[in-house]
């Protein structure tokens, strides 16, 4: 399913780049052997909300490889304007870290996907920007 990028521009954050690539859809890209902190989940949640109006999808492309302090893996997840995650991976040790993630609270309560193809995963997101609630 094509999706239209025209007028959407890229933010540049300290440790990734956020791509709108639809009105309520966010693509982020974290930078190589990044090791994501407070400060970057703080960055992130605010790029959301000042790029997007209401609530928003989240495609995480996991292109490099890139980790979570502890603190970050808590709450990367948190922001109530987050109503689904569909994580694209690359490779086999993407997948199982993103299995173990996904199984710490609050995470485990989260409307999250994983996905081997990008496509696919844009498609499911778009369904759940859909749904009601």
């Amino acid at each position: 399913m094509p999706i239209s990028t025209k007028n959407l521009t890229p933010v540049h954050l300290s440790f990734a780049v956020l791509y709108p690539i639809h009105e309520a859809i966010a693509e982020i890209q974290v930078k190589k052997d990044i090791e994501l902190c407070l400060q970057c989940v703080d960055e992130f949640h605010e790029a959301l909300r000042k790029s997007f109006a209401g609530q928003v999808g989240v495609l995480v492309n996991r292109v490099h490889p890139y980790s979570y302090d502890s603190n970050a893996q808590f709450k990367i997840t948190t922001s109530p304007q987050i109503k689904a995650i569909g994580i694209v991976h690359h490779n086999t040790t993407s997948w199982v870290a993103s299995h173990t993630m996904q199984e710490l609270p609050p995470n485990r309560v989260r409307n999250m996907r994983n996905f081997w193809q990008r496509d696919d995963a844009i498609e499911w997101l778009l369904g759940e920007m859909q749904q009601k609630g």
